[in-house]
């Protein structure tokens, strides 16, 4: 259940769907992923892949 309230909470915070549910009856609900979601996905990939590398980065010029 929380995890509903979670997938809730994602698809209010922006203008677009990121999660599609549908829920279900004894079998359970599934959930589908937009293409806007896979966007934000490899974006959210991206970026902490580039805040990891700037981190290492800036941590070698730290003199102790």
């Amino acid at each position: 259940r929380k995890a509903w309230f979670a997938i809730d909470a994602i698809n209010k915070l922006t203008d677009n769907t990121f999660v599609i549910l549908q829920r279900g009856g004894k079998e359970g609900g599934t959930a589908v992923i937009t293409e806007e979601a896979e966007k934000a996905i490899l974006f959210y990939k991206s970026a902490s892949e580039k805040l990891e590398q700037f981190l290492i980065q800036e941590t070698k010029l730290i003199k102790f």
